[in-house]
């Protein structure tokens, strides 16, 4: 039973160490996830805030000299890459202020396009002077400056919640290697402790049944019997010992009994006989002394 107690308090504390090893694992890679996701959000809005930069040169290239149309190709590629960084971008963004801020981004970003396409639209039709009055006009300027407001708001953001993420991360995994040397040392403890237990238990009573032995090999039969505290095999072994030695010196009893009534019989058998000797020498004796005369 003990030895069961024993291996079952050893299993459960290494169940309770795989169970917060899983969990502490388990997080730490959820934060190392999330931190990589926000990393990514990073890198995708400085992509967003280089491609509008682009943007604005490229229309301002245009501007000066209409003969430049690789500047409208790059304008119109960057505008695919800038729409595809944005739709990337939604599903990282997870909190209320983010997404607000996500939104106002998309507003300036659209509005200040639709500005631009009207830009380009003068220039090509000639119009130079009217399309350098609107890409400076107060409402395209507020755009383009709400644009990159948002832009940087964002990247301000997701650095701030990818850092706290990061020490998040660290103290989780600080956290899970300081408990799991706690309950690392805690199992050794224990186990240490429950295998000292059991093998002095052990060693205890198996020294009780080895004496038990040797005192019957040596015909000792009036050792007391040992104490039996336990109903485990060791026990019930015991418990056989003692019956063993018990049967023993009943037989032994026994025979010591049948070996006197033995003794006795043969020592009343004797003397039966030297009475029965004896009479029969005096009645020869009287036969003999009758025949003399």
């Amino acid at each position: 039973m003990k030895l069961a107690v024993g291996f079952g308090s050893l299993l459960l504390v290494l169940v309770v160490v795989g169970g917060l090893s899983y969990y502490s694992l388990r997080r730490v890679v959820e934060l190392s996830t999330e931190a990589a996701q926000k990393a990514s959000a990073a890198i995708i809005l400085r992509n967003i805030e280089s491609r509008i930069n682009d943007q604005k040169a490229e229309v301002r290239g245009f501007l000066l000299d209409s003969s430049r149309q690789e500047e409208l190709e790059r304008y119109a590629n960057n505008g695919r890459i800038l729409a595809d960084d944005l739709s990337k971008l939604e599903p990282l963004i997870l909190t209320e202020k983010g997404k607000q801020m996500l939104a106002q981004l998309r507003e300036g970003s659209n509005g200040y396009s639709r500005e631009m396409e009207r830009v380009i639209e003068l220039r090509r039709a000639g119009k130079a002077k009217e399309a350098i009055d609107l890409l400076y006009q107060p409402q395209t300027v507020a755009l383009r400056d709400q644009t990159a407001r948002a832009v940087t708001a964002l990247i301000e953001r997701a650095a701030e919640i990818e850092a706290s993420t990061r020490q998040e991360q660290i103290t989780a995994e600080s956290r899970a290697v300081t408990l799991l040397l706690i309950f690392v040392i805690v199992g050794l403890a224990l186990g240490f402790a429950m295998a000292a237990y059991i093998a002095r238990n052990i060693t205890s009573r198996v020294s009780q049944m080895v004496g038990m032995i040797q005192a019957i090999a040596d015909n000792d039969l009036s050792r007391a019997d040992i104490q039996i505290r336990n109903r485990d095999e060791i026990g019930t072994a015991g418990t056989l010992l003692n019956a063993m030695k018990n049967n023993l010196r009943e037989i032994m009893q026994s025979i010591a009994g049948t070996a006197e009534h033995v003794a006795s019989a043969s020592e009343e058998i004797s003397a039966s006989e030297r009475r029965h000797r004896s009479r029969a020498r005096r009645r020869t004796g009287a036969r003999l002394r009758r025949g003399r005369r």
